[in-house]
């Protein structure tokens, strides 16, 4: 699938000379730095409801918290 991304110039011509400077495809480098981006973003989700659960583990109830959206998001 193919999709059309609109890039801000600055970050464009930074993308051209390191496509340049390291032989590899703009698209490579733009896969790559997505990936580790989503990888990031991820994480760093799982570690928020994580946290949350933690926080309310000593109350009796965990208002504020879907358990199945926590589940949901530490199997991704």
């Amino acid at each position: 699938m193919n999709s059309v991304l609109k890039i801000r110039p600055d970050l464009m011509a930074e993308l051209d000379h390191l496509a340049v400077e390291t032989h590899r495809s703009e698209s490579d480098i733009i896969n790559e730095a997505l990936e580790s981006y989503l990888a990031r973003a991820q994480k760093q989700t799982v570690t928020e409801v994580i946290a949350r659960i933690k926080a309310t583990r000593h109350k009796s109830t965990l208002e504020g918290i879907d358990l199945r959206e926590a589940i949901e998001e530490g199997r991704d």
